[in-house]
């Protein structure tokens, strides 16, 4: 059932327990799923129909235990798949063997594709410089004695012409090779300095409506991450959502700005073309409207008659043009 967290000696009361739950609700003709310390009662578990899906992470699978995650590689494949239709390539940063990725890969039949995949990972573990000491313990000797770590990932997406495998610490490695614009991004690193500067690196080319798929961000053990990433995501967040706000303020003071300036300017170009003009015409130029106003209506209009006067007619065949 692969559920892990307590002594190994009391993992078989679990299994116990979870036999007996699941065969009450098989009993009553309901689901249960129970793997990878995840327990579903009555859900719909329409995925485990995909044909395609399960085909691919069989063939991926080495073991039980990564046949157990078929929940979280299901998350995983969906995230993918919805990031076909956005623009920008595929980033994974903590690829271990590659079991993930490549399973994802087989179910998209990601070489005719036009995307590129990016593959990062130290293959030798957690960096002491972007990790805690806390959380190089918490993984144990699950790094130890991995032969040929590089060489078998490598080799293992060498089939697809558009995935890349790129060996170096994150987010240095970010620093010298990564994509314009992201579509999904994908982060299992284990250790949350190296989580959060990953995004600080990468967050700008993550384009609009992009995925970002956190593996470790509910895990008991990764408490760390999940404290830290959730500051720093409401961060980026606030940061992204403001910034076109401020945008919109500045350009309006800019426009402001130059509507100022602008109405001075016509302001001094009419005061100088009728400015021989408006004492003969009884009229004055307002310096808020730019407009004239004539101030003695008898030289407008004849008594008690809405006919134009022929000299106001004259004066309106000299004004507009030149106005």
């Amino acid at each position: 059932m692969s559920f892990y967290g307590p002594p190994k000696s009391r993992l078989g009361e679990i299994a116990e327990h979870l036999t007996a739950v699941h065969d009450i609700y098989e009993a009553a003709g309901r689901t249960v799923f129970a793997a990878d310390n995840l327990v579903a009662l009555a859900r719909n578990l329409s995925f485990l129909t995909d044909k395609k899906f399960s085909r691919a992470i069989e063939e991926e699978a080495s073991d039980e235990d990564d046949l157990s995650k078929i929940w979280r590689l299901h998350t995983y494949c969906w995230a993918a798949r919805s990031a076909l239709s956005l623009p920008g390539d595929f980033v994974e940063c903590g690829v271990f063997k590659g079991f993930y990725s490549a399973t994802m890969l087989e179910y998209l039949d990601f070489e005719t594709v036009e995307k590129q995949m990016y593959l990062y990972d130290t293959f030798e573990g957690l960096s002491d410089d972007f990790s805690e000491g806390s959380e190089r313990e918490s993984i144990g000797d699950a790094y130890d004695n991995v032969e040929n770590w590089y060489e078998d990932v490598h080799a293992r997406f060498a089939p697809y012409p558009n995935v890349h495998v790129l060996r170096g610490v994150v987010p240095n490695i970010l620093m010298v090779r990564a994509p314009e614009q992201i579509a999904f991004l994908h982060l299992d690193m284990n250790a949350a300095s190296a989580e959060v500067t990953a995004l600080e690196v990468l967050w700008d080319r993550i384009c609009d409506g992009g995925f970002i798929l956190l593996d470790d961000f509910g895990r008991n053990e990764n408490i760390l991450i999940n404290v830290t990433l959730n500051k720093v995501i409401f961060l980026f967040f606030a940061i992204t959502y403001i910034r076109p706000v401020i945008h919109i303020q500045e350009r309006i003071e800019e426009i402001v700005v130059a509507w100022s300036e602008s109405e001075v300017a016509i302001y001094e170009a009419l005061e100088i073309e009728f400015r021989d003009d408006l004492p003969r015409w009884q009229a004055v130029l307002d310096q808020q409207t730019l407009s004239i106003r004539f101030k003695a209506p008898d030289v407008l209009f004849d008594s008690a008659t809405a006919s134009l006067k022929p000299e106001f007619e004259e004066i309106l065949r000299d004004f507009f043009p030149r106005y």
